[in-house]
């Protein structure tokens, strides 16, 4: 009984990990942040019920770091010019690349009503994920990411992943596409 409730678990978490390609200590080069306005860190929309959805937070551990916290916000966000989104990462850090997090972010988001990696649904532009980046200077940008449908949606041997790759592109509005099933 104990390695069937196991391998239920995975048909309501996903991870999502944002990998921003540079973070390396002691001068990393990319980051989440607030810079004020329509702007959200981390913003996505779910399809169905948001009752119940949390967020786990790996990277950074507990959503900790130097200067806030990052916590989930079910009212959502915007990302301008990506459009606004239903579910928000946001941080309590005040705006600008001095308070950003630089790290990769990852977090497993659980909903008790199943979760699959296809109740993961473009916004009104088209846009699956967008965040708001640093490049750890004084250039500041939002990108957003459109990721290939899933055929079911379901990995049933292992869980599912979400992988989106940032780039260096920041403030030009250029897409990187990429989505990895672990």
């Amino acid at each position: 009984m104990l390695g069937r409730s196991l391998s239920l678990r995975f048909d309501y978490t996903v991870n999502v990990l944002l990998d921003l390609l540079d973070t390396t200590a002691p001068l990393p080069k990319y980051g989440l942040l607030n810079t004020g306005g329509p702007h959200t860190p981390f913003s996505f929309t779910l399809a169905g019920s948001e009752v119940g959805v949390t967020a786990s937070f790996i990277q950074p551990v507990g959503g900790i770091f130097s200067f806030g916290l990052l916590t989930m916000n079910l009212a959502g966000g915007a990302n301008t010019p990506f459009g606004t989104y239903g579910v928000a990462i946001d941080s309590s850090a005040r705006n600008g690349s001095g308070k950003a997090y630089y790290g990769d972010l990852e977090f497993n988001l659980y909903r008790p009503s199943k979760l699959l990696m296809t109740d993961f649904i473009a916004n009104e532009k088209g846009y699956y994920f967008a965040a708001d980046l640093t490049d750890g200077r004084s250039n500041t940008g939002a990108q957003a990411w459109k990721t290939p449908d899933v055929p079911d949606g379901h990995v049933p041997d292992g869980g599912s992943t979400i992988a989106l790759l940032g780039s260096a592109m920041l403030g030009v509005g250029f897409l990187r596409r990429r989505f990895v099933k672990a």
